[in-house]
C-alpha cells in the first residue's frame, strides 16, 4: 500500500521478524502456554473427561388407551319354542332352523327405520363378516325384526342391500309381532318399545357352546376378537 505520508512496503531482513517481536506479546504467549499446561497437570482424567452431556428431554407419557365401549357376558338361554318366520326372500322358515348350523353364529334384533343404533349395528356385523369371508372363516349371521308390521320382506332386503351384507351367510327375517317377542324376551332385550330396545349381539360360538351377549358398541375389531377367544374356548 502507497500513498502520501505511507511508509514504504519494503522487506525486512529473514532474522529480523523474530527479533522485532515486541517483548508484551511473547509475555501473553509465554503466560497462556502456562496455564494450558497447568490444566494438563491437574491429571489426565480432567483433562480427558467429557463435557457433560445435556439430559435428555423428558418424552411425555403415552396417553391411556380408551377402555372398550362394550360388555362381554354370558348369557343363559332356556330352550326356544319354535316359531314361524319369513325370509328377506319372502321364503318361509322357522327359528329352530335358522338356528340350526354348526358354524358361529351371530344374533341381532333390528328394524330397518332405525337410524342409529341398528344401522351402526349392522355397518359394524357387516364388516365382520367382510372380514371373516377374506380369511375364509365360517360364520352365520341371523338378524330378526322388532317391528315386523314395518318390515316387510322388500324393506329387509333393501336393508340388508344397502350395508352390502353378503346374503349367502346372513338372513334377515320377519314374522308376527307376538312370536317375535318370544326370542326378544328370551335373550333380555325386550323393552316395551322398538325405540327403546337395548344395542346388543349375541352370539354362540358352535352348536353346543354357550351363548354371550356383547353389549354396547363395538368395532369390528372387537367383535373379531371376541370371536376368537370364544372359538378357543368353545
Amino acid at each position: 500500500m502507497s500513498g502520501p505520508g505511507a511508509a514504504p512496503c519494503t522487506r525486512a531482513p529473514r532474522g529480523a521478524v523474530r527479533k522485532a517481536a515486541h517483548p508484551a506479546a511473547r509475555r501473553r504467549f509465554v503466560a497462556a502456554a502456562g496455564g494450558v499446561a497447568g490444566w494438563l497437570a491437574a491429571g489426565p482424567a480432567r483433562a480427558l473427561a467429557p463435557a457433560p452431556a445435556t439430559a435428555p428431554a423428558t418424552a411425555p407419557a403415552p396417553a391411556p388407551a380408551p377402555a372398550p365401549d362394550y360388555r362381554v357376558a354370558r348369557q343363559d338361554v332356556a330352550r326356544l319354542p319354535d316359531i314361524a318366520l319369513v325370509t328377506m326372500h319372502k321364503r318361509p322358515t322357522t327359528l329352530a332352523r335358522e338356528l340350526d348350523t354348526e358354524q358361529p353364529l351371530w344374533l341381532n334384533f333390528v328394524f330397518t327405520t332405525c337410524s342409529t343404533t341398528c344401522s351402526m349395528q349392522t355397518a359394524v356385523l357387516a364388516a365382520l363378516q367382510a372380514r371373516l369371508h377374506r380369511e375364509q372363516r365360517a360364520a352365520r349371521f341371523l338378524s330378526l325384526t322388532i317391528d315386523p308390521e314395518g318390515d316387510t320382506p322388500e324393506q329387509l332386503s333393501a336393508f340388508a342391500t344397502r350395508f352390502g351384507v353378503q346374503a349367502a351367510s346372513w338372513q334377515f327375517c320377519t314374522g308376527r309381532f307376538e312370536d317375535l317377542l318370544v326370542p326378544q324376551r328370551a335373550f333380555d332385550v325386550y323393552r316395551g318399545s322398538k325405540a327403546s330396545h337395548p344395542p346388543v349381539v349375541l352370539l354362540r360360538p358352535a352348536r353346543s357352546a354357550p351363548w354371550w351377549r356383547v353389549t354396547g358398541f363395538p368395532t369390528p375389531e372387537d367383535l373379531h376378537g371376541v370371536l376368537l377367544a370364544k372359538l378357543r374356548g368353545a
